[in-house]
């Protein structure tokens, strides 16, 4: 142990700290006076402190009222397994891990900051999937009756379940498979103003600078030999090719309702003709790129409570505009409708749904061109060659955005029932195409053996016509599929 320094005495030098033999009786009485004095100055001098800093605290947190909230983390961690068979032959289309972070903070009424990270790492497709993805990152102040968010987020707008044509601004993963519906949403940079004047009206102004399209995989479709495809554009980030968004929102006990507006890109993309093989051809082949296009929407949602009954429903008029469009095949102008109830009878829940489409200025597509290689060799047939090319993709597009009937009817029906006191659910999702005679199944069965714990078994099914979208992915998505989730 170290040695402090000497205090004076009349008789000398004194250690405090040596050993007994050498003090003094009235030396020894006067250093256990001091020493307890010390002692007990300094247990005065650490409560003083204590209990200043408390009063220091306590008077913070009363000023802030307790407004700080530390950052709370949630999450996942799951392995994912999807299966196909083709020609009695199973095959993986995917197999991967993920892992989900969520974390939050809170200013009180001054503001939230949100995270949303997922990581993934496996294969999709014959592909390797190595990602770190920010889904969702974003802070957002509030004033009084205002807030204003600003960051990359998903928003959804519509009340119906599954199918909402009043949504315009979230961009989807089409092409990504996971038995959570929400992981195909893709975040997108937005400033985000709502303001409520009254309690149950809010009204909504959200800025989109950029562009994100949604991924759909033209690449994974079957094409004729000659046709290759590109990755899909980069994002535009010029702030006048930007979208704008506005709502106003009614949120009654009984009675819910919607006005909206949309001007911008829509988020799934079309195909143009990037390059094509000059003549004399050796050989001839086709490049494909997406182009996005800009529209305005107009759209009004709603649901009604009836005892243990939801009636929701949506209505939007979609408008293709043909500026800022790099888009040379427009889609037509068109009506979209939803319809849906959801009644509860105990543990069986219901959702059925009438999906509908109307479009007013709807002209019959040509039937696609095959591009005969002997037919490309002779210099006669060269004048033809563009119109049967953008035949061709305008015909792609009318399937792509399901234009090709001036009425289309369909129906969604969901039922899902519990079993011992919720560990056991089982449920079904079917969807039919009245009009182009496409229909999809998902059957799957989900086991909680524990409150985190989570395990999922399902099979897929989707089928349709030649030239249809449920055509074109039938052999990607069909199949069984299993899912083992932990959530902290």
């Amino acid at each position: 142990m170290g040695r402090t320094k000497y205090i004076s005495y009349p008789r000398g030098s004194v250690d405090l700290y040596a050993s007994p033999p050498y003090f003094y009786p009235k030396q020894k009485e006067m250093v256990i006076k001091y020493r307890y004095g010390v002692i007990i100055l300094m247990c005065i001098l650490y409560t003083s402190v204590l209990n200043a800093q408390g009063i220091f605290e306590r008077s913070l947190n009363n000023t802030e009222n307790a407004l700080k909230s530390g950052p709370e983390l949630s999450g996942f961690i799951r392995g994912v397994s999807y299966m196909n068979v083709s020609n009695g032959e199973a095959y993986t289309n995917a197999t991967y891990s993920s892992l989900g972070l969520r974390i939050s903070s809170t200013l009180g009424k001054y503001g939230k900051a949100f995270a949303d990270l997922r990581f993934k790492s496996g294969q999709q497709f014959g592909e390797s999937l190595s990602l770190l993805d920010v889904k969702e990152a974003w802070a957002a102040f509030y004033l009084n009756r205002l807030s204003i968010t600003m960051g990359k987020q998903i928003i959804a707008w519509g009340r119906a379940d599954g199918f909402n044509p009043t949504n315009h601004l979230g961009s989807q993963d089409y092409f990504f498979l996971s038995p959570d519906h929400d992981d195909l949403r893709l975040g997108s940079f937005m400033l985000r103003s709502t303001w409520n004047p009254i309690d149950p009206l809010s009204v909504e102004v959200i800025l989109v600078p950029g562009y994100q399209a949604s991924n759909y995989r033209f690449d994974l479709i079957a094409m004729p030999e000659y046709v290759q495809i590109q990755n899909n554009m980069a994002p535009i980030v010029k702030l006048s090719e930007g979208s704008i968004a506005l709502k106003a929102d009614y949120r009654g006990r009984v009675l819910e309702g919607a006005i909206s507006y949309f001007r911008g890109y829509d988020h799934l993309p079309g195909l143009r003709i990037a390059e094509v093989a000059a003549p004399p051809f050796d050989p001839f082949f086709l490049r494909l790129a997406t182009a996005p296009y800009r529209q305005q929407s107009f759209g009004a949602d709603g649901a009604i409570t009836l005892g243990k009954t939801i009636v929701r429903t949506e209505l939007s008029l979609k408008m293709p505009l043909t500026e800022g469009s790099q888009l040379s095949n427009l889609p037509h102008k068109e009506l979209n409708m939803v319809v849906g109830i959801e009644p509860s009878l105990g543990s069986l829940h219901i959702i059925a749904q009438y999906i509908g489409k109307y479009i007013p200025q709807f002209t019959l597509p040509d039937d696609i061109q095959e591009m005969n290689p002997e037919a490309l060799a002779d210099p006669a047939n060269w004048p033809y060659l563009a119109g049967m090319l953008n035949q061709n993709i305008s015909f792609y597009n009318q399937i792509l955005f399901e234009q090709q009937h001036e009425y289309y009817h369909s129906g969604m029906i969901n039922c899902s029932v519990d079993f011992f006191q919720q560990r056991l659910s089982a449920n079904i999702t079917a969807l039919y195409n009245f009009t182009t005679d496409e229909y999809m199944l998902n059957p799957a069965f989900h086991y909680k053996p524990g409150d985190q714990l989570s395990i999922k078994l399902g099979y897929q099914y989707f089928t349709g016509p030649v030239n249809t979208r449920f055509h074109w992915i039938k052999d990607l998505f069909s199949g069984p599929y299993a899912e083992i989730r932990i959530s902290f």
